[in-house]
C-alpha cells in the first residue's frame, strides 16, 4: 500500500510539473548553429529519460524549437538510437512536425495570394506544370494530397527510377463522377519517364474513350483540369492506341489543339486506316478547319470500306460506310445540304462528330452509286 501511494505520488508530481508549461527556454538568440544542434540533441536523449517529467519537457522543448534543421537533425539520429523510447518519440515529432507543415501549406495552397513558385507541396511544381495554376487546379490539387498524400510523394520521388508504378488503379473501376481518382492516374501516368506497364495506358485510353467510362460527371472547374490532363497525357502517350480511338478522346475532353494536330496528321497521313481517315474529316468538319475542302474532294474515290454497321430492327441489313461516301457527305454539308436529300437516308446526327460515322454508308453499292451521282452533280464535281 506504501508502495503504491509512493508511486501516484510521484505520477501527480510529474503531471503537476508538466501542466505549468516548460521548464526551459527557447533557444537563446546569441547561440551558435553547433550550439543549437547540441542543444537539440541533448533534449532528444532526454526523450528516453527514466522520469515522465523529464521526458515530457524534452518534448515539449522540440516542439516549441519547431521543425528547425538542428531538431530535424537531432530526431533523425534518434532514430537510430538504442533506445526504444527515444526512437520511438523521435518518429512521432517527426512525424508531427511533417503533417503542421502539410496543412500549413495546403492553406497557402488555397490563397490566391501565393505565388505558385512559393508553394512547397510535394508534387504541386510538375502537377502546375501539367494542369496549370489556377483556383480550379489549386482545389483539386489540395483534395489530392489530402487523400493520397503518401502516393504522390512515392511518385515524385521514384519518377526517374526503374520501378514498379505507384499507382495501380483500374481506369474500368473509377466512377465517371471521381475527379481525383482520375487526375491522380492520368498524372501519375504522365509522369512515368519510361512506363513500366503500358498495358495501363492502353486502358486509360479505351477508359477515356468509352461512353460509358471516364471523368465525365465531375464539376466544371473539375472537368478543366481532367481536360488539361488528358491533353497532356495524349502528349506523352503518341503510341497509346490507334489514331481513332485518340482523335476521339481528343474531341471528346475538348482538347481542341490536340485534335486539331492529330487530325490533321492522320489526314495526310497515306497508310492511315479507313477508319482513322473518316474520323479526322468528322472532326475536322466540327473545328471548322479551312483546308478540309480539297482533302474531301480527294477522298472521293477512295471506297475503303470504314465501318460495317447492322440495324437492330432488320438484322439481315447490313450499312457498309466507305471512305468516299463521308466525304461526299461533308462536303454537300458544307454546303449547307442535308446529305438525306441526296439517299444518306441512314444518317444519324452526333453530339460530338456531328454525323455518326457508321451511320454515312449505304445497304447496297445501286443506292451508293445514285447518291454520288446525285451529290456530285450537285456540287458540279
Amino acid at each position: 500500500m506504501l508502495f503504491l501511494l509512493v508511486a501516484f505520488s510521484t505520477i501527480a508530481t510529474e503531471r503537476r510539473a508538466e501542466s505549468q508549461g516548460p521548464q526551459s527556454r527557447a533557444p537563446e538568440a546569441g547561440k551558435s548553429a553547433a550550439e543549437h544542434e547540441g542543444d537539440a540533441h541533448r533534449l532528444v536523449e532526454l526523450l528516453g529519460h527514466q522520469t515522465y517529467q523529464s521526458r515530457s519537457r524534452a518534448r515539449r522543448e522540440l516542439i516549441q524549437r519547431g521543425p528547425s534543421e538542428a531538431v530535424r537533425s537531432a530526431l533523425a539520429t534518434g532514430l537510430r538510437s538504442n533506445s526504444l523510447e527515444i526512437r520511438q518519440a523521435s518518429w512521432q515529432l517527426l512525424q508531427q512536425f511533417e503533417w503542421q507543415e502539410f496543412d500549413r501549406e495546403l492553406e497557402r495552397l488555397t490563397s490566391p495570394d501565393v505565388s505558385p513558385d512559393d508553394i512547397r507541396l510535394t508534387g504541386w511544381r510538375e502537377f502546375s506544370a501539367i494542369a496549370g495554376d489556377d483556383q480550379w487546379s489549386r482545389r483539386l490539387y489540395g483534395r489530392i494530397v489530402r487523400g493520397h498524400h503518401a502516393t504522390v510523394r512515392k511518385l515524385i520521388r521514384n519518377r526517374n527510377a526503374d520501378c514498379q508504378r505507384r499507382w495501380d488503379d483500374d481506369p474500368y473501376r473509377l466512377a465517371t463522377s471521381d475527379a481525383v481518382g482520375w487526375a491522380l492516374l492520368l498524372f501519375s501516368d504522365s509522369m512515368e519517364i519510361a512506363p513500366s506497364r503500358p498495358d495501363l495506358s492502353a486502358s486509360i485510353l479505351n477508359a477515356l474513350n468509352h461512353s460509358g467510362l471516364g471523368p465525365l460527371r465531375v464539376s466544371a472547374g473539375d472537368r478543366l483540369v481532367i481536360q488539361r490532363l488528358v491533353d497532356n497525357w495524349l502528349s506523352i502517350h503518341p503510341k497509346a492506341g490507334n489514331e481513332r480511338d485518340r482523335l476521339m478522346v481528343a474531341m471528346r475532353y475538348e482538347c481542341n489543339l490536340q485534335a486539331g494536330q492529330l487530325c490533321r496528321q492522320t489526314l495526310a497521313d497515306e497508310s492511315a486506316t479507313a477508319a482513322a481517315l473518316v474520323t479526322a474529316m468528322l472532326c475536322g468538319c466540327v473545328l471548322h478547319h479551312d483546308d478540309l475542302g480539297p482533302h474531301l474532294s480527294r477522298r472521293l474515290n477512295d471506297d475503303r470500306t470504314a465501318h460495317i454497321w447492322q440495324l437492330i430492327a432488320s438484322r439481315k441489313t447490313k450499312i457498309r460506310t466507305q471512305v468516299r461516301d463521308v466525304a461526299l457527305a461533308l462536303l454537300l454539308h458544307q454546303e449547307g445540304i442535308d446529305p438525306r436529300q441526296f439517299g444518306f437516308v441512314e444518317l444519324q446526327a452526333d453530339p460530338l462528330l456531328l454525323f455518326r460515322d457508321h451511320s454515312l454508308g449505304f445497304a447496297d453499292e445501286r443506292s451508293r452509286q445514285a447518291a454520288h451521282e446525285k451529290g456530285r452533280a450537285r456540287l458540279g464535281i
